[in-house]
């Protein structure tokens, strides 16, 4: 897939950071980047419009990541596949990874992010045969908790999942 036709959807709470991941975005590059601030106006946009992936925040008032990933996996329609969602978290514990992809994440960001880790996470989830497989809500062989590594080094910007 090639980044001059990647649609993105950014969603985060903090203003800041969503100006951040876009900047990173465009860096990679991206074509088109939505930001949202909040996971209720994500969940609507992504019923009618078409994204190469999500980029979402874990830790959010009202609605969070984990609810996040719980109202895609429950979203079916006639020729609806759900984007790929990548979890971005300040608060990369070990836990936190497990129940994301348990829920179905496509990947974990640590924040702060990079553009090289933004570019490899997206090409490598994108470019997957295994995770293109989850836009239809099943697991790959080998996904789940038991495929994450037990002792995950938890650096900033580093990829997770």
């Amino acid at each position: 897939m090639s980044p001059e036709h990647l649609s993105i959807l950014v969603v985060d709470d903090n203003a800041f950071t969503r100006k951040l991941v876009r900047s990173m975005l465009r860096q990679v590059p991206v074509s088109e980047i939505v930001d949202l601030d909040n996971a209720e106006d994500a969940l609507a946009l992504i019923r009618t419009r078409h994204f190469d992936a999500v980029l979402m925040d874990w830790f959010m008032p009202d609605m969070g990541g984990e609810a996040f990933l719980l109202s895609v996996g429950g979203m079916r329609g006639p020729g609806w596949l759900a984007p790929p969602v990548m979890i971005m978290t300040a608060h990369a514990k070990r836990r936190v990874v497990l129940k994301a992809a348990r829920l179905g994440a496509h990947a974990v960001l640590a924040k702060p992010l990079s553009v090289a880790i933004l570019r490899s996470r997206i090409f490598g989830v994108l470019n997957d045969p295994a995770t293109g497989d989850r836009h239809d809500g099943t697991e790959p062989a080998g996904a789940g908790p038991e495929s994450v590594p037990l002792d995950v080094d938890l650096d900033p910007g580093q990829i997770l999942l």
